[in-house]
Order: C-alpha cells, then structure tokens, then sequence
C-alpha cells in the first residue's frame, strides 16, 4: 500500500472514530436533537410526507415557509419515512462528512506538499467540538463537505484553469446553499476565482457566464418554490429571524451595557408561536422590527458589527464539551463564550478559578490555539509574499472567502459557525506556520563575511 493510501485509511478511520466517540458520549436518542434546530429540520420532512407541505409548523394545515432550506430536510426525509432511530441518518451523515475529509487530504496533497495535507487533514478529522456537533441532527456535516470541497475544487480551478473544475465547484457551492442560506451570499466567490486566473477577458467572462447560470439553475426549484409558494424573495427567514433574535438582539445588550439609562432599545415581541409551534408567517414581523432598530442606529451598529468580528475565533467551543462530560471534575459555567473572552472580560476572577480548578487551563489553551491558528491563516498570503515576492492567487481566494464569511458570521460568531471554515484555517495555518520558520530562519541566518 503506498503512503497516501495509507494516509487516506488513517484519516477516514480517525475522522469515523471521533465521530462514533462523540455519539457515544451523548445520553440517549433524544441528545442527538439540538433543541429547536434539529426538531425543525425533522418537522418539515415530516410536514412533506403527512401534509404534502414544505413547512416547519406543527400543525394540522401547515403553512409553507422558506425557514430551512431543503437539502437537509430531504436528507432526513427516507429515515423519517421509515421512522428509524435518530442514530442512523447521524451515522449516516457522518460517514459522508469521513469521506468529506479523506477527499480534503487527496485534493490539499495536489497544493501542497503531503506533510501539510496530512497534518491540516488529521485536525480536521479530530477536531473535538465539530466531531460533537456532528453527531446531532444537525446540517453541519453535509454542509461543510460540500462547502470546503467546493472551495478546494475553485482553488484548483485557479492553479489549472480547467473550466470543469470551476463548474464542479459551482455545483458544489450551490449544493451547500441548499443545505445552510449563508453559502448562498458566497456568490460571489464565483467571479472572485474566474478573476484570479488571469485568463483573457473573453473567456473568463464566457467562464463565468456558464458557471452563474448553473449556480441560479441549481438554485431555481427553491427559488421558484420561495417566490410561488412562500411569496417573498427572501433565500431563507431564517436571516430574518436572525436580524431580531441575534442583530438586533446581542446590538440591544451591549448598547444597554454602555449606557444603562437607554430609553431607544429594541422593542420587545412575543417569540413563542415561533417557539412553540414553529410557525414562521410571524418572521417577517421580526424582520421589520429589527431591520428598523438596526437602520436607526446604522453607525452605532457598523462599529458594533466589526468589533464583534473576532468573537468568531475567540471561543474554541471545548469549555461547552468539558462542562457537558459526565462526572467532570470541575464546573464550567462558560457555555455561551469562550474562556479567553471570560478571561478578558473578567480577568480577577477567571486567574483565581485558574489557581482553584487547573483543568479550566484547557480550554483556555484551545481557545488560544484557534486564535493563533485564524491569525496564520489570514496572514497566509502576506508572509508567502514576503518569502517568494510574489501574491498567491490561491491563498488570496481562501483568505477572501474567510473575511467574506467572517463578516456574515458576526455578530453570532461562536465555535459552531466556525466548523464550516476549521479546515480551511487548518490548511492556510500549516502553511503559514511553515513559511513564517522558513522566513525567520532565513533572516537570523548570518551570512558569511
């Protein structure tokens, strides 16, 4: 056996046993349900195979909403059917996200070099908080195998500049859209990688032609669907909700942090239809609302907006696992943030915690490391600059493609709106990391008189 098969049977293997360690840790079949999230995407394949109806509601006549995009609900649709136990879609779609992250390594070995493959390949498949989100009802895993494919497949495109590798991406970004609406606003990667190439202006723009009309053919049932069933152009309401419940919501908190005596906050609506029956014709009530706080307060909220960007990395999400494990040895109160930013917000009391429970130094450390790690990453095309004195249009397009989604992501943030981009900042780490050795070794290097 050569040594990428043999690289590639480790890499499934251990990506496949922290899967199964991870759904082994959970207490029972209803653990794998995440609260709402996951009862929503099994209500809607419920809603088409008893209602004929693409809806989340629970009700006797649902009413059809764009709140989930399909892929997922159509995912989950057979086992539905068949009423089998939640572990076999879970199982299910973590073989596919194995396979995900054994197809990273063999598309990563044709950038870089093996070593690199194999060790940004291995932290994806053994990454502890992506494992544990995978092992729930959730879309994480199908979404962040056809995201991160996708995003490998333009990067090649670029070093080759094979059209059917761009259209292969195309689908695969459109796919992943279908799965989670944020890679729908990625669009615009698509002309970002055509430009990268530096083909002529007539066959990129012909390129591109082709590749934004499969994107919008992919998309056009849902589309069609959301336009004649939903009435709204909206992709998804799930952005809507997220414009009250998150925007608007975390916006409201930190204003109220800064000046107690507000009188102009965010107007207080009845969540609980939503809550309680998932019924989403209530949203674009939200959306209004929030959109009308947010725009108020535009400046206000712009700054706000940006100095949430970094709390994407800033948590690990490895406090949540330890304070969830069985008979732990210390207490982790530190669910809806990392211990950095606890550290930061409250340094007194998080150093004396540190002396009394060491054990909270973990996830510390972890939080730590995604720092460092997303700060390699973006500064990737920087240092090879400085090494090669030259811009590396595949570094480029990752490095967009982060800020693009990093700036979606705030002001949530948080380790699970990180997972869809972990190998990337895995991959772009390892190399960095490489280069700025290779740089620092060369500059401490004294040259001979």
């Amino acid at each position: 056996m050569s040594h990428a098969k043999k690289s590639l049977f480790i890499i499934f293997l251990a990506a496949m046993i922290m899967r199964l360690l991870a759904i082994y840790f959970f207490a029972g079949e209803k653990s794998l349900l995440h609260v709402s999230d996951s009862l929503t995407y099994l209500q809607v394949a419920k809603n088409i195979i008893n209602h004929g109806a693409y809806s989340m509601e629970v009700s006797s006549t649902p009413h059809p909403d764009n709140f989930r995009t399909p892929l997922y609900p159509l995912f989950l649709l057979p086992f539905v059917f068949l009423k089998t136990s939640l572990y076999y879609p879970v199982i299910f779609q973590n073989i596919i996200f194995s396979l995900a992250i054994a197809l990273f390594y063999l598309l990563t070995r044709r950038l870089v070099s093996p070593a690199i493959a194999l060790v940004s390949s291995l932290l994806y498949a053994l990454e502890p908080f992506t494992a544990l989100i995978s092992g729930q009802i959730m879309t994480e895993p199908l979404f962040t195998s056809f995201f991160v494919t996708a995003l490998l497949i333009f990067v090649l495109y670029i070093k080759e500049k094979k059209n059917h590798l761009l259209y292969l991406a195309t689908t695969l970004l459109a796919l992943s859209a279908l799965t989670r609406p944020v890679a729908f606003y990625l669009g615009i990667i698509i002309p970002g990688a055509i430009m990268l190439t530096r083909t002529a202006i007539k066959k990129a723009a012909m390129a591109g032609l082709l590749a934004c009309s499969l994107y919008l053919a992919i998309l056009s049932p849902w589309m069609i669907f959301i336009t004649t069933k939903v009435h709204t152009l909206d992709f998804s309401s799930l952005s809507s909700f997220d414009l009250y419940a998150f925007h608007g919501k975390y916006f409201d908190e930190w204003r109220k942090r800064h000046n107690p005596a507000l009188t102009d906050t965010l107007p207080l609506l009845d969540l609980s239809v939503i809550n309680n029956t998932f019924d989403a014709r209530s949203i674009y009530l939200l959306k209004s609302v929030g959109f009308n706080y947010l725009q108020t307060h535009f400046f206000e909220y712009t700054l706000y907006h940006f100095l949430r960007l970094p709390n994407l990395y800033t948590d690990s999400g490895y406090a949540s696992i330890l304070n969830g494990v069985p008979g732990a040895p210390a207490y982790f109160g530190w669910v809806e943030g990392g211990v950095l930013e606890e550290l930061i917000a409250n340094p007194r009391a998080s150093i004396n915690l540190f002396f009394h429970r060491p054990i909270n130094l973990l996830p510390l450390i972890a939080d730590l490391f995604f720092v460092l790690i997303a700060t390699l990453a973006l500064s990737s095309p920087f240092i090879h600059f400085l090494r090669h004195r030259a811009w590396p249009p595949a570094y480029l397009f990752l490095t967009f493609v982060l800020l693009i989604y990093t700036f979606l992501a705030s002001p949530i943030g948080g380790p699970r709106l990180r997972i869809p981009i972990n190998p990337i900042l895995f991959f772009l780490g390892a190399i960095a990391a490489l280069d700025w050795v290779y740089f620092i070794k060369t500059r401490l290097k004294i040259k001979p008189q």
